[in-house]
């Protein structure tokens, strides 16, 4: 897993493998409490053995196995998805920084 074996994996806890910056929520997201019983989806940064991050998407629920509550989860790696809503932003942000400057425009040929 993201350049761990096996081997360094098992018996690690979850947040081990999440940003510094991220570790709250994924503390959070992975407490065995009764208010995560409905799945939820997080966003966080992912690390790799290198110490690269990169942007996960996880639904994670908590639920009970064998009478005690435990935590389940799903990741997905979103930094295709990530790479889009930003540019997309970037777009919209230059598209409606070009229509204010046509109304400028537009406004001081009449005056």
């Amino acid at each position: 897993m993201h350049g761990y074996s096996l081997k360094q994996v098992i018996g690690k806890q979850f947040v081990s493998f999440v940003k510094d910056v991220d570790q709250a929520l994924a503390q959070d997201i992975y407490s065995g409490n009764e208010k995560n019983l409905t799945a939820q989806v997080y966003e966080y940064r992912r690390l790799k053995r290198s110490g690269e991050s990169f942007p996960t998407e996880i639904q994670g629920k908590t639920t009970r196995y064998d009478n005690r509550l435990s935590s389940i989860g799903i990741c997905r790696d979103i930094t295709e998805r990530v790479k889009i809503e930003r540019l997309t932003a970037w777009n919209w942000k230059g598209n409606v920084r070009e229509l204010e400057n046509t109304i400028v425009q537009a406004l001081s040929v009449g005056t």
